[in-house]
């Protein structure tokens, strides 16, 4: 199963790191990266990534506000933040946040959410057969 994936965060070296990550997970495809909030929202319109991770802290627009408008233009958008806030965990969930990572992270841990991301996945394609 192919995972399309938006990175949406300010610093180069964390997107490189979730790139990596990410793209050891069978199936799992980045397509796109944004270092601002603005940016994200430009790219998920155009692209529609199926998994966005998203940084709390992004000029232009903050993670918050990009997840409410990534839910608002597909719910079925999972939104995993990558953040160095541990504060905001509660706001996230309630833009329906699938995950919230604090760092730093283990890479296990974003290895883990993509594979809990692909099982809902594949179920959700055996609900529809």
């Amino acid at each position: 199963m192919k995972i399309t994936v938006l990175i949406a965060e300010d610093d180069p070296d964390m997107r490189h790191v979730l790139r990596k990550v990410v793209e050891e997970v069978e199936g799992g495809r980045v397509i796109g990266e944004a270092g601002d909030g603005l940016g994200a929202l430009k790219l998920i319109e155009e692209l529609a990534p199926q998994v966005v991770f998203v940084d709390i802290d992004l000029p232009g627009k903050n993670g918050l506000e990009l997840a409410q408008e990534i839910f608002d233009i597909n719910p079925l958008t999972f939104i995993v933040f990558a953040t160095a806030f541990s504060d905001f965990r509660e706001k996230a969930f309630d833009v329906y946040a699938f995950d919230y990572l604090v760092k730093p992270f283990k890479m296990n841990r974003v290895r883990q959410t993509m594979e809990r991301i692909k099982q809902i996945g594949r179920a959700s394609c055996r609900e529809r057969v």
